[in-house]
């Protein structure tokens, strides 16, 4: 059963952050003009791995089952059928990389849906690399903290899918400085994420595909902003500034939040 400490964090994840994303989002995003994307991306991952440790250091004090957070490990057929799930997704994601360096019809079709983030997104290698190390962060933390945890919290009680649900919700509004229209659609990832983990049962292949994805569609994201098809790619030079798309589908999920 919950603790004192979990109502408290419940309370911080569901409630105070996404309030406060919502609020002071846009202004996060100015403030990356201002102070630079990386010192953003570090502010980013220093709150997101303390959040996480604390939630961990909790659950060795309670003695918990770790699997109950999502971190046990069971190689069933459900895992095979995530791992392949997922090996598709990775595959998709590559395809829309690829368009985003060379379908000039499609980088015109999707462009103006990545615009509202573009101040998150690097704009060289040195900035990618750092992006790189807040995807696996967030790969790790966020499914950690809005999976593992929210699912089992809610779970005392309600069904497992509505506390998906709400998770997912809780989720999308986090990201709501994206816009209506992007925190929706990340409602679905992180419900796509949610199922991922159920069906598994572990979080192990959510968090990879969480962060794999993160920096494929990154780099997706600065094709499309880029020069454009016939011009150097990302691996060959850098690119001009881009944010985050989910090629044909609209805007992807960024890597992150507003520091609270």
């Amino acid at each position: 059963m919950p603790a004192w400490f979990d109502h408290l964090f419940a309370a911080l994840i569901l409630g105070v952050m996404p309030l406060y994303s919502a609020i002071e989002g846009k202004q996060y995003l100015d403030s990356l003009e201002r102070t630079g994307r990386v010192r953003g991306y570090l502010t980013t991952m220093a709150f997101q791995w303390t959040q996480t440790l604390v939630l961990l250091g909790a659950w060795l004090w309670f003695a918990r089952d770790w699997s109950s957070l999502g971190l046990g490990f069971q190689a069933g057929v459900g895992f095979w059928v995530v791992l392949a799930l997922v090996v598709v997704l990775v595959a998709q994601q590559l395809w829309q990389l690829r368009r985003a360096h060379h379908d000039g019809a499609f980088r015109e079709r999707v462009r103006p849906q990545v615009e509202p983030v573009r101040a998150m997104v690097p704009t060289d290698r040195r900035e990618r690399r750092w992006f790189d190390a807040l995807s696996w962060t967030a790969g790790v933390c966020e499914e950690i903290v809005y999976r593992g945890f929210v699912i089992w919290y809610l779970g005392t009680w309600m069904p497992t899918w509505a506390a998906l649900l709400v998770g997912s919700i809780a989720f999308g509004l986090l990201h709501m400085y994206e816009g209506p229209k992007a925190a929706g659609q990340i409602v679905g990832i992180a419900l796509v994420f949610g199922g991922l983990y159920l069906a598994s049962g572990s979080l192990w292949i959510p968090m990879v595909a969480h962060a794999v994805l993160d920096m494929l569609q990154v780099r997706s994201a600065m094709a499309l902003l880029g020069p454009g098809p016939g011009a150097n790619a990302m691996g060959a030079g850098e690119l001009e500034g881009a944010s985050p798309a989910e090629g044909s589908a609209g805007p992807l999920q960024l890597s992150g939040q507003p520091d609270a």
